[in-house]
């Protein structure tokens, strides 16, 4: 199931399930209840999860900020966001959270990483394999992986507890609640 629209909101209680793979595309906000599938893409500018996004295999949240520039382009920069409310959980795959811009000028294109991810305190993220964050800034809250976790955002703030054989963190990451304990 795709669903490309410039925005998308699904009503609050929605379940949206597919044997295959959910995605949805949006160019501005995208708002969900829950998704179901096999794999499930999420893209968009602003993306808040307020449901339970479960699948199969893999799922991957991505915040992208496009813009096309003539000769002259004013960059002010906008942070794309992506905010966990619930649950999002991957029975067979890997979990990734991304964020991008992009900036097409003629004969040329550029790609940046941005954007933020904020999981809140209830949320969780739960992967077979390994959960990505791939974005400027993060809170990260509670996740679980039966592989890795990669926590590639250089501003990243520990608020949860994090499980799994090997946990990858930029150097500087602030453990704010203390929650992360290493063993040796």
């Amino acid at each position: 199931m795709l669903i490309r629209a410039p925005r998308i909101e699904q009503a609050k209680g929605a379940v949206t399930r597919a044997g295959d793979y959910v995605s949805l595309e949006g160019k501005g906000a995208v708002r969900t209840a829950a998704l179901q599938g096999k794999t499930v893409k999420i893209t968009g500018y602003d993306i808040v999860l307020d449901g339970n996004v479960r699948a199969d295999g893999d799922v991957a949240i991505t915040t992208v900020d496009n813009r096309v520039c003539d000769e002259m382009c004013t960059m002010e920069f906008r942070e794309g966001k992506i905010t966990q409310n619930a649950n999002v959980t991957s029975v067979g795959g890997d979990v990734a959270f991304k964020g991008y811009t992009t900036v097409k000028w003629p004969g040329f294109t550029s790609i940046a990483g941005s954007g933020s991810l904020l999981q809140n305190a209830a949320a969780q993220t739960r992967a077979a394999g390994t959960v990505t964050v791939d974005t400027d800034s993060a809170s990260v809250g509670n996740i679980q992986a039966g592989k890795a976790i990669v926590v590639n955002a250089p501003q990243t703030t520990l608020t949860g507890r994090l499980v799994a054989p090997v946990i990858t963190l930029p150097p500087g990451a602030l453990n704010t609640e203390g929650n992360v304990r290493l063993k040796r």
